[in-house]
Formats: structure tokens, C-alpha cells, sequence
């Protein structure tokens, strides 16, 4: 009986070992999705700040040229989820 119930227990040793190795395994190539998608997020969070920047500029220098100065502009970004068929609008602070 005890030698039935060690057995027991080893197999469901071994289960629980392999459903680890699995989850571990699981995790690792998330981290590793993620890691990426944080790459690729900073990297266009950064092409964001480029061209926010850059249309400020390029704002302030016609405003110029026309003969008056804009103080500040809002920014609104919407985002388009064709999925569920919705948008979603962002209403920012000025700049």
C-alpha cells in the first residue's frame, strides 16, 4: 500500500514538474514579447515627441510669418479599433 502511494506521489510529481517547465516556459517567450513591444513603444513614443516638437516649430513659424503668435494648441488623439469597430479619442492639456 505505502509502495502504491509513493508511486502516486512521484507521478504527480512528475506532472507537476512538467506543468512547471511548461508555464516557465510560457513566461520566458511572453518576457521576451514584451520586452520587444517595450522597445518598439519607446521607440515610437520618441518618434511622437520628434514630430510633436517639430509641428510646434513648424506652427509657431507660420503663425510668425502670418503676423500672429499661437500661445498654445490642444492635442487630440484618436485611435481607431477596427476589431470591435469603435473609436477612442484622447483629449489632451495645451501645449
Amino acid at each position: 500500500m505505502l509502495i502504491y502511494r509513493i508511486a502516486d506521489l512521484q507521478a504527480e510529481n512528475d506532472s507537476i514538474r512538467n506543468k512547471l517547465e511548461i508555464i516557465e516556459t510560457k513566461n520566458e517567450k511572453m518576457l521576451i514579447k514584451l520586452k520587444a513591444f517595450k522597445e518598439r513603444n519607446d521607440k515610437l513614443q520618441a518618434q511622437l515627441q520628434e514630430t510633436q516638437e517639430k509641428a510646434n516649430v513648424e506652427t509657431k513659424a507660420a503663425a510668425e510669418e502670418v503676423g500672429f503668435m499661437f500661445t498654445s494648441f490642444p492635442i487630440v488623439l484618436t485611435h481607431v479599433d477596427r476589431q470591435r469597430k469603435r473609436s477612442i479619442t484622447l483629449k489632451m492639456g495645451f501645449i
